[in-house]
């Protein structure tokens, strides 16, 4: 099984792309949907966003190809993936590459939703095992989520 790391009931990250093997496996364990976060020409050594959404199709989850750029961060940007995510069944398994993308940007989600604190969230996220990429990336993501927190 691909190494997750659980950021709350409803959202996992994976710190990997699941092969269709994987997929299988996630399905058995009750997933209902993959947000794939990679984008154009992430794919050579993994399945295409279409053979991913064909796996998951297959396996009876709903899929959606979000492509994620760190070199593009807004607000705007996180604002529109929640979006996405919130339309979802839940549990989803939310990917990229490495889980850095996408464990941000599923960190900027459910502490927003959660009403935490940007630092809270962020030392609570590296106490799970997630580190943000960067300096950067921390500031962005500490920084949003105390704009966002209901």
């Amino acid at each position: 099984m691909m190494q997750i790391i659980q950021m709350d009931e409803d959202y996992v990250v994976g710190l990997s792309v699941p092969d269709p093997e994987e997929m299988e496996e996630l399905a058995a364990k009750g997933f209902r949907a993959v947000a794939n976060l990679r984008e154009a020409g992430e794919e050579k050594e993994y399945l295409s966003p279409r053979e991913e959404e064909e796996q998951a199709r297959r396996n009876d989850m709903e899929y959606v190809h979000t492509p994620v750029s760190t070199d593009d961060l807004s607000e705007e940007r996180v604002d529109e993936l929640r979006e996405v995510l919130q339309q979802l069944p839940r549990p989803v398994l939310v990917h990229c590459k490495s889980g850095k993308r996408s464990g941000a940007f599923l960190l900027m989600h459910t502490a927003s939703e959660r009403g935490q604190s940007g630092e809270e969230a962020v030392g609570q996220a590296e106490s799970m095992g997630f580190r943000c990429e960067n300096a950067e990336m921390e500031q962005f993501v500490t920084d949003y989520i105390n704009r966002h927190n209901h």
